[in-house]
């Protein structure tokens, strides 16, 4: 019963701070306008059954938990996945606002599905203006960081270090985020940002809805629009969330978002689709590793829905280039498998023979290039006699060359990675997706994936490369 004793505490503390906040943005003159203002929501009190809001339930998870004074003078609670006790190397999910365990519990999945990930919770008190001071000097983002290192040091035994940072903000909890994405150094070290149910703002004049002839204060959103934009370019990854809920006197998450698009010249499409926690996701919107999701529903327990999403939501922004992936590959052998009537395996046919050679490379911002060249080209290789689209999970080859670059993402449940075409050396392959299992075994990686062979026989062909020292 603990879980929905939390719960309700969760509320109720959402509650309070949705009516601070209000209280702090509405001015004392608004009484005096010829218009009566707009009834704050904070959220809607209508009662409803029409969603579920499902909850995740709270259980012990293995690993370590310590907890440390951070901004503000306020407790940091973070917590080690067993999985990722022997790394040396992790991945960090730095969550502000809500209780610490359900940022747990993502990070535990993550780490289980193959990414090491730590998780280290911030709640420094009531309203978005809490957690903005609270970093207003971006040494207290420094100090934060170098604390998580030491403690993480500490309880595993070994230096650790920190891969890729993730800012996660919930409800008040952007406030931080924002603060922090103000600095250039900060913004250029952090690799991902996921806001839920918690973009909001300032209306000009104060407390003047945008239905009474207000606009919105864009001073707080101009950060989350650069984070986009390097979002947009493949440099980030950012995943925005809201509901419908009407605050009144400040911006809805709803009207900055909408603010967001129209700022990067984005358009969301209107959509049905069922979502996590029993959710109903009415629009959506997808550019390179940005996206905005919308949600039904203006009641307390639809904002409550969007943070027990959290481990669906950190799993749909797409893992951080695995580390170890990351680097130049140079290919030792092409072979294909599961061929009819044979066993074991063949050399690849095709216009690049078994032993073409090849480069590979990955880079930590997501982008990926690759060439190969048949090791016997001459002047005289024929080309394609029609610059069609290839096999479906194959870039088509010309003269015994083949070459693309774009970007790439890392489904570490499925164990895959994605090559999403920019650029192609064959004009039908740009736009395309081309998805490889992998494996790593220190500097040996195998990508595998079902294709067939020039008479048309199907087979898995595996690609073997060594890392470039």
């Amino acid at each position: 019963m603990r879980q929905y004793r939390d719960l309700d505490a969760l509320m109720r503390y959402f509650l309070r701070g949705l009516a601070w906040a209000t209280m702090a943005l509405m001015p004392a003159r608004i009484a005096a306008q010829g218009t009566p203002p707009l009834a704050a929501q904070n959220p809607s009190p209508m009662v409803e059954n029409t969603r579920p809001h499902e909850r995740l339930v709270q259980r012990e998870l293995a690993g370590i938990s310590r907890t440390f004074v951070g901004p503000a003078e306020k407790p940091v609670e973070l917590f080690i996945p067993q999985k990722t006790h022997s790394s040396t190397s992790v991945d960090l999910v730095l969550h502000f606002h809500g209780a610490s365990w359900i940022p747990n519990q993502a990070v535990s999945a993550l780490s289980a599905n193959g990414t090491p990930t730590i998780a280290a919770t911030v709640n420094v008190g009531t309203g978005s203006g809490a957690y903005d001071r609270a970093f207003a000097d971006p040494a207290v983002y420094d100090a934060l960081l170098a604390a998580v290192m030491r403690e993480l040091s500490t309880a595993t035994g070994q230096p650790t270090r920190i891969n890729h940072v993730t800012l996660v903000g919930f409800s008040a909890g952007h406030g931080a985020v924002r603060a922090i994405l103000r600095n250039p150094t900060h913004f250029a070290s952090v690799a991902a940002v996921v806001l839920i149910d918690g973009m909001h703002t300032s209306y000009i004049p104060e407390g003047t809805a945008l239905a009474n002839g207000g606009s919105i204060d864009t001073t707080n959103l101009v950060a989350f629009a650069n984070f986009a934009r390097a979002a947009m370019r493949g440099e980030k990854r950012f995943l925005v969330t809201h509901s419908e809920i009407f605050p009144g006197t400040y911006a809805s998450t709803t009207e900055t978002a909408d603010w967001l698009l129209t700022a990067l010249n984005l358009r969301r499409t209107p959509t049905l689709a069922t979502g996590p926690r029993g959710t109903q996701q009415l629009s959506g919107m997808r550019s390179g590793n940005f996206e905005l999701l919308g949600y039904a529903g203006n009641s307390a327990p639809d904002h409550i829905d969007q943070f027990h999403s959290m481990p669906e939501l950190l799993a749909r922004l797409g893992a951080a280039p695995n580390p170890a992936l990351v680097g130049s590959w140079t290919l030792v052998s092409r072979l294909d498998s599961g061929t009819t009537g044979t066993t074991g395996t063949l050399p690849a046919d095709g216009a690049l023979g078994a032993d073409p050679i090849s480069f590979l490379t990955y880079d930590t911002f997501g982008n990926v290039s690759a060439q190969l060249m048949a090791r016997r080209r001459t002047a005289d290789t024929p080309k394609p006699v029609v610059a069609t689209q290839s096999d479906p999970n194959n870039s088509a080859p010309s003269g015994g060359y083949d070459a693309y670059f774009g970007h790439y993402t890392v489904d570490v449940a499925a164990g895959t990675v994605t090559h999403e075409l920019l650029g192609a050396l064959a004009p039908a392959d740009a736009g395309r997706k081309l998805t490889r299992h992998f494996a790593l075994d220190g500097d040996v990686l195998r990508l595998w994936f079902e294709t067939t062979r020039a008479d048309g026989t199907p087979v898995r062909r595996t690609l073997t490369w060594n890392r470039v020292r």
